[in-house]
């Protein structure tokens, strides 16, 4: 089993709400939307996985926002051109 302090996770996000809030969020996306870790994993769960790319500045609050971001703009895309080739075929 894992264990971590994450005294030092907190200075990095500012407090303990918001790092629950951070680590949740990158752990799912870890664990459902195929992220790779940027920690090695060392048959840690994802939730420790999260906590350790905190501690270690790789992940913030910012990043993250950014990184969905980007992701919505990828999906909006995709649809688009999909769209795009839906209406050529049958217009």
């Amino acid at each position: 089993m894992a264990r971590i302090t994450v005294q030092n996770a907190v200075k990095k996000i500012g407090n303990q709400f918001d790092l629950v809030l951070v680590a949740a969020r990158r752990a799912r996306q870890i664990q459902s939307s195929g992220k790779i870790p940027l920690v090695p994993k060392r048959n840690d769960k994802s939730t420790v996985i999260a906590l350790r790319e905190i501690e270690q500045g790789l992940i913030t609050t910012h990043i993250l926002d950014i990184l969905d971001c980007q992701e919505r703009t990828d999906h909006t895309n995709k649809e688009g051109k999909e769209i795009k080739n839906i209406n050529k075929n049958y217009f």
